[in-house]
């Protein structure tokens, strides 16, 4: 905004007149046209950083759905061995296994949440870890009172499931927000190329002319890419709200 006073001033200064407003338009958009871009490889940057953080989640989601479906085995086996009220070390393997993975899985996700600044990560990673606690518990009572921590375990899988699973709806919804102030962004630079094409005077300075033609058609080019890229990211947020 200094800028572009200064220049306002300096223009008028020099030359004053009725080309001073029109001047000053040219550089009002010419500025806009700098902010757009700038606006646009910053937005770039951003989605990149943000999908990369959402295909974790996803993965880790995928895993917290395999560890709750396999401790739910491990549950079964519990009751059948309390039933028949002896210990099974083939099924203390399996749950020690379980135990690991669950608690790498709530590392992981601390991590991610440290880096990315993510309170909701972390509130998954601890309901990881208490799930580990209570499977270790489990372990610890190789009797009927396995079959109620590793039914605590699994309750602490699913709520943490249901926490990454939130996470993903709330993503989409930022995302469809964000799409559509990049939407309205398209538009007001359509609207400008329109409005220097209708102030175009072929008639005119020839060398004036084949300068602002180019500078429409550099902003026509700009258009094209941001179009593009935009129906591609409508394309991905669409297939991850399915």
């Amino acid at each position: 905004e200094a800028t572009f006073r200064t220049v306002q001033i300096s223009r008028q200064a020099g030359g004053g007149g009725g080309g001073s407003g029109r001047m000053a338009e040219d550089l009002a958009d010419l500025f806009e046209l700098e902010l757009d871009k700038l606006n646009n490889q910053y937005e770039t940057v951003q989605r990149g950083e943000r999908q990369e953080v959402q295909e974790q989640i996803d993965a880790a989601l995928q895993r917290l759905k395999e560890l709750a479906r396999r401790q739910q085995q491990e549950n079964e086996r519990a009751r059948a061995l309390a039933s028949q009220m002896r210990a099974s070390s083939a099924g203390g393997a399996n749950q020690q296994r379980l135990i690991e993975q669950t608690e790498e899985l709530a590392r992981q996700l601390e991590k991610l949440s440290r880096e990315r600044s993510r309170p909701d990560l972390r509130e998954t990673a601890r309901r990881l870890q208490q799930a580990a606690d209570a499977m270790k518990q489990a372990m610890a009572s190789r009797s009927a009172g396995e079959a109620g921590m590793g039914k605590v375990a699994l309750e602490e899988l699913r709520d943490a499931r249901r926490l990454l699973e939130q996470n993903q709806q709330f993503q989409v919804g930022e995302e469809i927000a964000e799409l559509t102030e990049r939407a309205a962004r398209v538009e007001r630079m359509q609207e400008r190329i329109g409005s220097e094409v209708g102030r175009l005077n072929p008639e005119g300075d020839r060398a004036a002319f084949r300068e602002s033609l180019a500078g429409i058609l550099e902003q026509k080019d700009e258009l094209g890419r941001e179009v593009s890229d935009l129906e591609d990211s409508i394309d991905r947020v669409a297939r991850e709200a399915r």
